[in-house]
């Protein structure tokens, strides 16, 4: 399904603020960590400066592959060492991570090339809420519709009660809308005020 650029641009700036939600709560925790056990921002400075190290190491040419192996050696050493203060301080490196309300994509909506479950739903949420400012009534569901306004008993007219009528009206409309395409048929409701078909229609929509 389609969606105009303000209701794309929309879902994108929630998953932005999720996401720069998740960086900034792993930030302020880091710092607050690193500022209980100082050791563990020197460690991540000498973890990250092994990159920097395995490049030069390349370049400088030599026995690379021993430069490349003592360097691995050294940076899962540190590894451990600042799992070990982390533990005792009753932390873990882990938290240090980001933890994105989607962690398939990372709060970015595309995940391996497509768009994550995540921003089509967002999509979904934002399209609902423009169409409910356009109408005189707020969207509803299926599950708003009560049954039991609706008589019991047998009307000979349509061989069955004004009830179970409704039931399978309601049926109808949830496939229709559960598995509606661009191409689906059109729908009429028909029948006199208070029947629901404005309620179904919004659930519909």
């Amino acid at each position: 399904m389609s969606y105009s650029r303000e209701i794309y641009d929309a879902a994108m700036a929630a998953l932005e603020r999720r996401r720069q939600r998740a960086v900034g709560e792993a930030a302020a925790l880091r710092e607050r960590v690193t500022a209980k056990v100082p050791r563990a921002r020197e460690i991540e400075l000498s973890m990250a400066n092994c990159c920097i190290r395995v490049a030069r190491a390349v370049l400088d040419g030599g026995d690379v592959d021993g430069a490349v192996e003592a360097i691995k050696s050294e940076n899962l050493a540190l590894q451990e060492e600042l799992a070990r203060l982390l533990a005792a301080a009753g932390e873990s490196a882990r938290d240090f991570e980001p933890r994105y309300t989607c962690p398939l994509c990372r709060d970015t909506g595309y995940a391996e090339g497509k768009i994550c479950a995540c921003l089509d739903g967002l999509l979904k949420e934002e399209a609902c809420r423009r169409l409910s400012k356009t109408i005189s009534m707020p969207l509803t569901s299926f599950g708003d519709l009560s049954l039991r306004y609706y008589p019991d008993g047998t009307d000979p007219r349509i061989g069955c009660s004004p009830r179970e009528w409704m039931e399978k009206v309601l049926d109808n409309c949830r496939r229709y809308a559960e598995k509606f395409t661009p191409d689906s048929p059109s729908l009429l409701l028909s029948g006199p005020t208070g029947t629901g078909k404005t309620h179904v229609s919004l659930a519909i929509a």
